[in-house]
């Protein structure tokens, strides 16, 4: 079952005619919004790619408003860059990933080409891949844009995520005000 949170509370999937049934962070059961009304919603994956792995975060947004998703599957690994196989295994590990979350749309998080900051082989091949993958749409997102956002926003990250999944949150927060403002 998918759970998603917003600020201090937990939000269940809408049934349909049912509602959305609303708990509070201590799991008590706060009230349900009944009746039928039409659900906007669309799965957001966002990506930091990091040395060898893809770090992810999922969003659902629900009319213009942001969820975020639990997720058992954090980090996805390239594995040893040397052996093809490894972008074989990468993308058919997104794909499934990508099929099961019934994801939409996903953001990345550029890296630099150059410079200190720059990213490595492996994450341009990563990145590739995620371009590729027929499923999914894919929008890049430079930093300073996502800091952009974020600032603008205020977007505050949940306390479910990792700490390393933070980029990746904000990455996805910013995919889902460009695609709002659209």
């Amino acid at each position: 079952m998918v759970i998603y949170h917003s600020g201090s509370q937990f939000w269940l999937p809408p049934a349909p005619g049912k509602g959305y049934g609303v708990f509070s962070r201590k799991g008590r059961y706060v009230h349900q919004v009944l009746g039928t009304f039409e659900v906007n919603r669309m799965r957001i994956c966002g990506v930091e790619l990091k040395g060898s792995e893809a770090i992810l975060a999922l969003v659902d947004v629900v009319n213009e408003e942001i969820f975020s998703v639990v997720c058992q599957t954090r980090k996805i690994k390239f594995g040893n860059s040397a052996a093809p196989q490894s972008a074989r295994l990468f993308y058919d590990a997104m794909c499934g990933f990508i099929c099961e979350h019934k994801i939409e749309q996903i953001g990345i998080k550029q890296r630099a080409p150059k410079g200190p900051f720059a990213g490595g082989p492996v994450t341009f091949k990563m990145e590739v891949l995620f371009q590729l993958n027929p499923h999914a749409a894919t929008q890049l997102f430079s930093g300073p844009t996502i800091a952009a956002a974020t600032r603008r926003h205020d977007f505050k990250i949940p306390d479910q995520l990792n700490q390393y999944q933070a980029e990746a949150y904000l990455t996805t927060c910013c995919l889902a005000m460009t695609l709002n403002a659209a």
